[in-house]
This record gives structure tokens, C-alpha cells and sequence, in this order.
């Protein structure tokens, strides 16, 4: 049994919630509806001792040790331990790979057979041998999984599980999570939308602000068309040639093919949309574009208007660019305030390292005010929920005003009201604007009004 009463949950000395009270009954599995800064990831911090707390956490005839957490935070812990051990200045070819998949899983289990069936359940047997450092989002969000599982927990926690996965792995990950309660697994499944819900479990809750009660819908919220203000519209500068364009361009690692004889043109002006399973290629095909992947050196791929490897520094490239992805939130989780993330896209920095003027600051709160997180202004970026740490990158990008922005998987770890105003934001601004937008995502959202080209890999 876990019971919480009068739960007040602190990170790094500061209140994410106050006056928790909850009871988990011995065996009982139960999922929990939650929307962006409900509360969950502050609680799955508490169960695990990760976060301070006041008042009683108590657990009887289970202990920190019998669970698993399977959880944004778990994967970039995976991310960091990996990335200490980089080795790439000192291999031959400047390359290290990381810890294999297979390497990863043996940590939690010596019996070589179990890991290969797991990997076989998880649709990953081809993964075996790669280096984390070069599987997909996706598939490192199912590694995490499989690594708890492997553990046989006594309760396993499962944080917003369906992010980063493709249609056809959410439903195979809903499958496997039947299986599981029906074999007697006791879960804690913590969801933020009403699609990502199923039955088979004891009890169904809502979560708002720490405190739980029997499930509801969330809440709706008036739908909202923006407007963008005259301060906000901007003009690109025509380059009179494509943006991107590769012809026959390929890409793989350690044997594997990624991409193969890729033909693919981005003009100025276009909105696209780039779509396909996990592991499929999409992350590989937008290192190219931002020029973060050496493997463009020698192939017939030019960047706005100047071919790949003909004496451009990579800052030539990312001037025209304004990016969102995990991989900058993983980096940015360090004590750097919400508003200074914002500011940050001004110059392109993983954490603000110049001083902004008053046109920036006035900017940068202006976009804060249109995605409705200005209430956010001065809090710790690593203190906020997944969701909220997203559309904070959403307006640190579009401050920039950049010539291409890239927005891979944006709506991730998105509740349900917040994706529709993302949604309805970006058709303000493809609109009002010159923009030239790739959004990367593996996902039907037949709202995508604004796209008017598509690529599926």
C-alpha cells in the first residue's frame, strides 16, 4: 500500500505541490488523467525519492527498490550516463557510437534469451547491437520500458509511456500493458489525454494540481483562434533558390541503412509535413538539414543555395534556422529560468550567455502571452513538466523569426487543450508570415490545415 496525507512535494527547494492526500491499495493498478503541471511528474519524483517532501509518504509491504519508473526523466538519465562516457575525440573516425542496446539491458538481466524476447515484443531485435546515441527517440522511449520490465518491479510507473511512439507501437504498447494487468502487474499509469485511455484497470482518476479525484473528462476550454500582433509578423528575406535539396543522399550506421537514395527538394515559402514509424529515418533526415550530420560531407545536398562541405561554418547554416526537439530540452535542463529559455532563441544558445535588450524582452513575452505560459515567467525550467518545458521551446523558436522552423514532434507531451492552441497558433503564423516550416511527426492530425506538402519515409 502507498498512502499519501497531506503530501507537500519540494525540487530543489521550491513547491510544486501542497496538500496531496491519496491511497493505493495493495495489487490495485489504476491510471490517472492528468494535463500539462497537473502534478503527475512531481509525484512520480516522490515515489521514487527523488523530490523532498513534508507530511507522510508512507509504504507498507512495498519499498523504493520493488519500483520501476518508466518516465521522461528515466530516459534522459539513460541520455547523460551515456553521454559521459563519450569517446569520440579519441576513436578512430571521431565516432563514438555509446553503450549498445543490448549492453544496456544486460545491466538489468543476465539471461541473454529473456533480452532477446523482450526486444522481439518491442518490434526492436534489429536494434540490438547499436549504440543508443543512434536509435530513434521512439525506440530509446521503448528501451527505457523494456529495461523496467526486465527488472520485474512489484509496481511499475509508467510516466506518459505513449510519447515519441509511433501509431502502430502505442498500440502495441496498450496491448502489452493489458497483458501485463491481466498477469497481475500492479501499474500506475499516468496519462494526459482521453485517447491515450483504456480499460482493464481497478480505479480511473483525474489529477489537477496534486489532487486526485474519481476520473472525469478534463476540463474544456474555449476554443481560440489568434491573432498575431503587427510586432510579431515578419517578412523573410527571399533567397531565390531552394532551401534544402538533396538528390540520391544516404545515411547508415554501424552497417545499418537509415536513409537510402533520398531525392527531396524544400523551396521557400512551402509548409511540410514529414511523417513515418519509429526509427524510420525522420531524426536522421532533419541532422542533415540543420547540418549536424557529417555523413552530408560528399553527397549532393545543398543548404540554403551553398553545397554541404564547400567551406560554410555550421553557425552559416543554423542562422536560418530555429529548431524544437528533445534533444534541446534535454540539454537545457539545467537553472535557467522559463523566460530566459524564451530569450535564449535570440542567439541560438543552450542557456542565456548574453545580455537582451528591451526589444526582446518584449518579444519574447509577447509569444509567451499568445501560448498562455506567461504565468510561468520566472520559474526553473527543469522544475516544469515535460509539456510545459515544450511550449516554452515553441516560443523560444518562434522569437527568432528564422527562415526555416523545424518542429519535430512538437505536440509531444502536450495535453489536449495546449496542442489544439499550438495547432491553431502555427496556422496564425504560417498565415500572417514567410515562414518555411517542416514539422516532423508520426502521428495522424488531420487539423494540420497549414500543410500543403508531405513526405512520408
Amino acid at each position: 500500500m502507498i498512502e499519501f496525507k497531506n503530501l507537500s512535494i519540494y525540487y530543489h527547494g521550491h513547491k510544486l505541490l501542497s496538500g496531496v492526500n491519496w491511497q493505493l491499495a495493495d495489487g490495485e493498478s489504476v491510471s490517472v488523467l492528468g494535463g500539462n503541471g497537473s502534478g503527475k511528474s512531481s509525484i512520480c519524483r516522490a515515489l521514487q525519492g527523488q523530490a523532498d517532501y513534508r507530511g507522510d509518504l508512507l509504504f507498507s509491504g512495498l519499498d523504493r527498490q520493488d519500483i520501476a519508473v518508466v518516465s521522461y526523466e528515466e530516459y534522459k538519465a539513460l541520455m547523460d550516463w551515456d553521454n559521459r562516457f563519450d569517446d569520440s575525440e579519441c576513436v578512430e573516425g571521431g565516432k563514438d557510437f555509446g553503450r549498445s542496446v543490448f549492453d544496456i539491458l544486460s545491466k538489468s538481466c543476465d539471461d541473454e534469451e529473456e533480452i532477446g524476447r523482450i526486444l522481439e515484443r518491442f518490434s526492436m531485435s534489429q536494434t540490438r547491437n547499436t549504440g543508443l546515441r543512434y536509435i530513434s527517440s521512439g525506440e530509446s522511449r521503448k528501451l527505457v520500458l523494456a529495461r523496467a520490465l526486465l527488472q520485474k518491479p512489484k509496481l511499475l510507473i509508467l510516466d506518459s509511456p505513449f510519447d515519441a511512439l509511433d501509431k502502430e507501437s502505442t498500440a502495441e504498447l496498450k496491448e502489452l500493458i493489458a497483458e501485463l494487468l491481466a498477469q497481475g502487474q500492479q501499474i500506475i499509469l499516468f496519462i494526459r489525454s482521453e485517447e491515450e485511455a483504456f480499460e482493464g484497470f481497478d480505479k480511473e482518476y483525474s489529477l489537477d494540481q496534486g489532487q486526485f479525484s474519481i476520473k472525469e473528462t478534463l476540463l474544456s476550454h474555449e476554443r481560440k483562434d489568434f491573432t498575431l500582433p503587427e510586432s510579431l509578423l515578419y517578412k523573410a528575406e527571399l533567397l531565390g533558390e531552394d532551401l534544402v535539396s538533396m538528390k540520391g543522399v544516404k545515411v547508415s550506421y554501424q552497417g545499418r541503412e537509415i536513409l537510402s537514395d533520398v531525392n527531396w527538394q524544400l523551396k521557400q515559402g512551402e509548409h511540410w509535413r514529414l511523417s513515418g514509424a519509429n526509427g524510420c529515418g525522420k531524426s536522421t533526415l532533419l541532422s542533415l538539414v540543420t547540418g549536424d550530420n557529417s555523413q552530408a560531407y560528399g553527397q549532393d545536398l545543398y543548404l540554403f543555395g551553398r553545397k554541404r562541405g564547400t567551406g560554410e561554418s555550421i553557425w552559416d547554416i543554423k542562422k536560418n534556422i530555429a529548431l524544437v526537439n528533445t534533444e534541446i530540452q534535454q540539454k537545457l535542463q539545467q537553472r535557467i529560468k522559463a523566460f530566459e529559455v524564451v530569450v535564449s532563441g535570440f542567439f541560438d544558445s543552450i542557456g542565456l550567455f548574453e545580455a537582451y535588450n528591451q526589444d526582446h524582452k518584449i518579444m519574447a513575452e509577447a509569444w509567451m502571452d499568445l501560448l498562455e505560459i506567461e504565468d510561468l515567467h520566472e520559474k526553473y525550467f527543469h522544475e516544469l513538466s515535460f509539456g510545459e518545458q515544450r511550449l516554452l521551446l515553441i516560443a523560444r523558436a518562434l522569437v527568432k523569426k528564422p527562415k526555416l522552423l523545424i518542429l519535430d514532434e512538437p505536440c509531444q507531451g502536450i495535453d489536449d487543450f495546449h496542442r489544439e492552441s499550438i495547432l491553431r497558433l502555427l496556422e496564425a503564423v504560417v498565415k500572417a508570415s514567410d515562414v518555411t516550416l517542416l514539422y516532423v511527426s508520426h502521428v495522424d492530425e488531420a487539423e494540420l490545415s497549414f500543410i500543403d506538402h508531405e513526405m512520408k519515409l
